[in-house]
Order: structure tokens, then C-alpha cells, then sequence
């Protein structure tokens, strides 16, 4: 059967994600899952801006927070940044977390022990859209609130590139 969850009018998904049998829905709300039954269970009591599955974990991208939990449904403040979390993806044996702290998109890595910064952007104009690692690249799509720019950036382990600048086109996937 399909799930028929019903929120508020308004209420937007950010992500969707299937980890440890069940789906999980990012919302501007919330954090639900199902199993299929149609019986959401509550995870998260705020709004998800994205979710990534990396070493058997899963990940959820909120507020100034990056979450972690097992397949038991039980979440940790994994860690805290300086600024908002708005994308997290599996990068190969690290973590890349996408952050916007005030005109500077940062992407973080972390490797199982330390969490190493790698500055991607100055650009007030520019909003993190998504993180997406593809063979051994990881890209960083960046939008404008007016859809005038949407950059990509490329990081190949070492440093970022603007791979393309799609002149306001959309950069949402």
C-alpha cells in the first residue's frame, strides 16, 4: 500500500530517504518514518533540511545541528556548527556537511575522528541547494533566492571548482 500521511497545507518535503526498513521524510516541520503500515512514527519534532546515510548511520541536516541515529530510531546531536546545517552526503570514507554561515558556504568533513573545513564560497547572494557525491567527486549545488545564479562546484578530494554556472536555472535535483 501507498502512505497516506496528511500534514497542513504549506508544509513542504525536503528529503526523502529509505534506511533500515523503514522511509524517512524530511520535512519543513518535521522528521517522520514509516514501515509501510501507514503509521508514521515521529523522529524529529523540527524541520530537516536533508538526510544522508554514511557508515550504517543516518544522518538528518537541522537548524545549526547535524543528527545522528541507528537503525534503533534513536537520535544524538551528533555535532554543532556555526551556522545553518542544509546538506549532508556520503563522500566516499567521509562525511561532507554543507554550511551556510553568513556569506561563507563551508562544507565540513569528518572522518571518524576530526572534522577538517573546506570553504567553498563567499557569496551572500548564494543559498546551499545540495550535496551529492558522484564517482570521486562531490558536488556542491548553490542557488540564489531569485533563481538569477546557480552555480555547481566540484571537490576532488583537494580543493573545489565551479564546474558549471547554470544562469538561473533551477540547481534543485
Amino acid at each position: 500500500s501507498t502512505l497516506a500521511w496528511s500534514y497542513a497545507q504549506g508544509v513542504h518535503v525536503k528529503r526523502m530517504l529509505a534506511f533500515a526498513g523503514r522511509i524517512y521524510v524530511a520535512t519543513t516541520v518535521d522528521l517522520m518514518s514509516d514501515t509501510g503500515a501507514d503509521m508514521p512514527d515521529m523522529e524529529l519534532a523540527f524541520a530537516v533540511n536533508d538526510l544522508a546515510v554514511h557508515g550504517g548511520k543516518l544522518y538528518a541536516a537541522a537548524g545549526n545541528s547535524l543528527w545522528e541515529a541507528t537503525a534503533s530510531q534513536s537520535w544524538t546531536n551528533f555535532h554543532m556548527f556555526t551556522g545553518t546545517v542544509k546538506a549532508v552526503a556520503s563522500y566516499g570514507l567521509l562525511l561532507a556537511v554543507g554550511v551556510e554561515n553568513g556569506s561563507a558556504m563551508e562544507v565540513w568533513f569528518w572522518d571518524g575522528a576530526t572534522w577538517t573545513s573546506s570553504p567553498a564560497v563567499t557569496n551572500a547572494a548564494y543559498h546551499i541547494i545540495r550535496l551529492q557525491a558522484f564517482n570521486t567527486y562531490l558536488y556542491l549545488g548553490l542557488g540564489t533566492g531569485d533563481n538569477s545564479a546557480a552555480p555547481l562546484y566540484t571537490h576532488n578530494g583537494m580543493a573545489w571548482n565551479l564546474n558549471h554556472d547554470f544562469n538561473g536555472e533551477l540547481s534543485q535535483n
